[in-house]
């Protein structure tokens, strides 16, 4: 269905969604200060998924067309702590669905053993696993958890060298030195590890971030950010490459991009163990929101970045996106500047716009120069 502006967030609105997600409940062994669930004041937990309920959901499945659904994805919480309820679950939704073809599991890895690893891989089941690196803040469990998870599931992915795992770290205070992350995690995890971003987003609702030091940024930070995501997407090792096309892909499109949310889109049904719908899977609202289209944002309309960011999620007000937009910019720019340089050999130094933010990372001599007169540089880039 095509997004609509005027409409609220519902998932009556969806006929036949591509992404199907199940939340299985909300509890989770960390405590991640950045985390949507554990940190906003209007979080609703979801009920718990246990073996008992497994029918009853699939009856509540039957009210949505599913037709098109090619990905189902896991989520929490925490899933792997409804792991006896996943092992009967996945081959009931395959009996009842034989088309959906994709299966993935986000996980924070502290449960990850041989069995778990086995029975995923036995039922073609990917994993992302959520791991800031060495500097991350999440908790006394997994600063002493994590070099043994690291450890087992490079051991494991060296037998099973198919199995789909990616490593997703989120951009915050505590990691913002992408190049040497992604150097750390290539050693951690093995050198085809797939990696992603996640730039650091505010909670919903205004009154969480006041005075929030959490989303204050210093010119010194953002410069870290931009210099080094240049550099990872510019050297374009295996573990980012795939990473770099979906951003090629964005970056070269001749349309806007309303959002790159499913779920703003209407075509993420996110589902719970009793079969109600919630507006996010990160934010579980049971209640219908506004979504805010990308091109309804000002400060979005002429922004260089914007079919790489997408203007944030679209469920955060205007006043909580632009507490974070420096950190946008200087993440996606870096991109943007990356991107340039290999389809060109030219490095970027003037955009033809006023920018403050550009000045503010300060400018690469290194390369050829190339001007790039304000945004629609994007359709130039396409031309070459």
């Amino acid at each position: 269905m095509p997004y609509d502006t005027n409409k609220t967030y519902d998932h009556n609105l969806i006929q036949k969604p591509l992404r199907l997600v199940i939340l299985l409940g909300s509890k989770c062994q960390l405590h991640c200060d950045y985390c949507f669930q554990q940190n906003s004041s209007n979080h609703i937990p979801v009920d718990n998924f246990t073996p008992s309920k497994i029918e009853d959901f699939m009856k509540s499945l039957r009210k949505f067309d599913l037709s098109n659904i090619s990905h189902v994805t896991l989520w929490g919480g925490e899933p792997l702590l409804y792991f006896k309820t996943i092992k009967q679950l996945v081959p009931r939704i395959r009996q009842e669905y034989p088309h959906f073809k994709n299966f993935f599991i986000s996980t924070n890895g502290l449960l990850l053993n041989q069995e778990t690893l086995e029975w995923l891989y036995e039922n073609g089941i990917g994993m992302q696993i959520s791991d800031d690196g060495k500097n991350q803040d999440r908790g006394l469990k997994a600063i002493q958890e994590f070099p043994r998870i690291r450890s087992f599931v490079k051991s494991f992915l060296e037998t099973h060298p198919d199995m789909h795992v990616k490593i997703n770290a989120v951009i915050s205070k505590n990691n913002l030195d992408l190049y040497q992350f992604t150097k750390w995690a290539m050693q951690a995890y093995g050198e085809n590890i797939k990696i992603s971003f996640n730039v650091l987003h505010t909670p919903v609702e205004d009154k969480d971030i006041t005075n929030n030091s959490l989303y204050r940024f210093t010119d010194k930070q953002l410069q870290l950010v931009f210099t080094s995501t240049f550099k990872t997407f510019t050297e374009l090792t295996p573990s980012v490459r795939s990473r770099y096309d979906v951003y090629l892909h964005r970056l070269l499109k001749l349309g806007n991009i309303d959002t790159v949310c499913l779920s703003g889109r209407n075509a993420q049904l996110n589902v719970d163990v009793n079969g109600d719908t919630y507006v996010c899977n990160e934010f579980p609202f049971k209640q219908t929101r506004k979504f805010i289209k990308t091109n309804d944002r000002i400060k979005c309309n002429d922004c260089l970045v914007k079919n790489l960011c997408g203007g944030s999620c679209p469920l955060i007000s205007d006043k909580n996106v632009y507490c974070l937009c420096d950190l946008s910019f200087a993440f996606y720019y870096g991109i943007f500047c990356a991107i340039v340089h290999n389809t060109t050999g030219l490095d970027v130094y003037d955009i033809g716009v006023s920018n403050d933010l550009i000045s503010r990372l300060g400018n690469k001599n290194d390369y050829d120069k190339a001007i790039l007169n304000n945004r629609h540089s994007v359709i130039n880039i396409q031309r070459l």
